[in-house]
């Protein structure tokens, strides 16, 4: 209550006094106190209502107050969540746009274990995490596959070491048995923390130049000078793909990691699919022009389903393009073989419409139309109003736990085709050991064969030596034989003519 309200009543209250006083004489007593009584409990009614009043009134200018922070304040939530109200998409540096950016980077990559120093056991590793895990967690990870990385100087995974099987589990530790392994010498002599990927990490188009960008913010100014210049440059958006090849083949794909000859044509086509990445293929022709020298190859020649066709809509698109699908992320990925969108964050929520001055992005094969089974699909330019801007070459990604899962079928199918192929050996070495051993048996028969021909040829020519001396002994024999037949037969006749003679005179005398 202010001052002159409180005059105004006081002068009232007087003024009442002085009347009843002036009334005595003809008001009863009891009048007059229910008279001053009467007032003094409106008065305090009065009071009563006009401190209710300026206490509503306060309360409804602070309410409305604090109703006007608080439109100001979800304001200004809505813009730090999702970004400008205005904008069809999340914006990068809101909660939502972050988040999403976040979710895209970690797309299928499961839980990760990083930081793990390990020892040596054997043939197997003891993985130590960097903080011991809650005793109601530590069973979940016996008999699983993981994926083992070495870390870099940042912190960061960087070189594939294999895959692991987990055959023991603690709170603290695990013990990993080599399925598949890649870096031989890091699992021989870990000489760095490892990191654990329950899935192996997918492929990205910006893997390695967000890993420089890292390693030179973790290392502050104590990072390399070219690593720093080259970041600065990113950063001001600008191009340096001389730079960018060094850092490729002095961080990433230095040859001997592939066994390589630096200087060969593989090799130089290993780097230009990461250098040129992104890149239009008038750029990356002039980058080759220019640098012609230290070059295998004068031309990059992508495969057409790593060019794209950049066009600008002339006018509003012929037909709206479904960009939305439905399907399971765990079977079918963030994408469906057409490029639709399986990931809920990416939907649209409805089909793309583009207006006259829109750029898109047209794989080369769609863009000139190409023949499938016996339906001709034609080009792109011929079903809307568009003019080529140009010509860019984006690197197909290569589907890592596929390509693992191939290797490691194809390794045990190499494992079982060698036991095959020794089995067979061991058959062949076998009957090889017979074969020589029936041929040694073969050479002494032969050699004694030969030596019994020998033999046999000596004593054919000691017969033949006997045979000539006795046909001539025979023959001699036979001459002999004869000479005494004919004696014999000479004699023969002489006697029977002395017989007959004698004969003859025996009759001639009896006469």
């Amino acid at each position: 209550m202010d001052m002159i309200s409180a005059g105004i009543i006081g002068l009232v209250f007087v003024l009442l006094i002085v009347f009843t006083v002036l009334t005595r004489e003809t008001w009863h007593w009891i009048n007059i106190v229910m008279l001053n009584l009467t007032f003094l409990t409106g008065l305090g009614a009065i009071i009563g209502l006009s401190k209710v009043t300026h206490m509503r009134s306060t309360d409804i200018r602070d309410a409305n107050e604090w109703l006007e922070k608080a439109e100001k304040y979800k304001k200004d939530a809505d813009f730090q969540i999702y970004g400008d109200p205005a904008s069809i998409i999340y914006d990068r540096g809101s909660l939502r746009g972050e988040d999403l950016a976040l979710k895209l980077a970690q797309e299928g990559r499961g839980r990760v274990w990083s930081g793990g120093q390990v020892a040596i056991q054997e043939n197997f590793r003891k993985f130590t995490f960097s903080a011991e895990r809650p005793a109601e967690v530590a069973s979940q990870l016996k008999d699983v596959l993981l994926y083992a990385f070495a870390d870099g100087a940042n912190g960061y995974p960087q070189n594939y070491i294999g895959t692991v099987f987990v055959t023991e589990e603690t709170p603290a530790d695990l013990v990993l048995q080599p399925m598949f392994i890649a870096d031989g010498a890091q699992w021989k002599s870990p000489s760095a923390t490892w990191s654990l990927f329950e899935k192996m990490p997918l492929d990205r188009r910006d893997t390695f130049k967000k890993g420089i960008i890292a390693q030179v913010d973790s290392a502050g100014d104590s990072a390399n000078q070219q690593l720093k210049d080259w970041v600065a440059g990113v950063r001001d958006n600008k191009t340096d793909i001389s730079g960018f090849r060094e850092l490729l083949t002095g961080l990433y794909f230095k040859p001997e990691m592939f066994r390589l000859d630096p200087a060969s044509a593989e090799y130089e086509k290993l780097i230009d699919r990461y250098a040129f990445d992104g890149m239009s293929l008038g750029q990356i022709q002039n980058w080759i022009d220019a640098n012609s020298a230290g070059r295998v190859s004068q031309r990059f020649e992508p495969a057409p389903e790593e060019v794209f066709v950049q066009y600008e809509f002339n006018k509003k698109s012929s037909k709206t393009y479904q960009v939305d699908a439905d399907g399971s992320l765990e079977t079918d990925g963030p994408f469906t073989p057409l490029g639709q969108a399986i990931e809920p964050a990416l939907h649209a929520g409805k089909e793309i419409e583009f207006a006259k001055g829109d750029r898109v992005l047209v794989d080369q094969l769609t863009a000139d139309g190409y023949q499938r089974g016996t339906d001709q699909i034609a080009p792109f330019k011929s079903s809307e109003d568009v003019t080529e801007v140009d010509r860019i070459y984006i690197r197909q990604l290569r589907d890592f736990p596929f390509l693992l899962a191939d290797v490691y079928s194809q390794t045990i199918k190499f494992i079982e085709e060698t036991q095959r192929v020794q089995a067979n050996n061991a058959v062949q070495e076998k009957s090889l050991a017979d074969t020589q051993s029936q041929s040694d048996d073969r050479a002494n028969t032969k050699a004694g064969l030969e030596e019994d021909l020998t033999n046999q040829s000596k004593d054919q020519d000691t017969i033949s030596t006997l045979l000539a001396e006795k046909q001539e002994e025979v023959r001699n024999l036979k001459a002999q034989i004869q000479s005494m037949r004919a004696e014999i037969d000479r004699m023969y006749i002489e006697v029977q003519t002395r017989a007959r003679s004698a004969e003859g005179r025996d009759v001639a005398g009896r006469r």
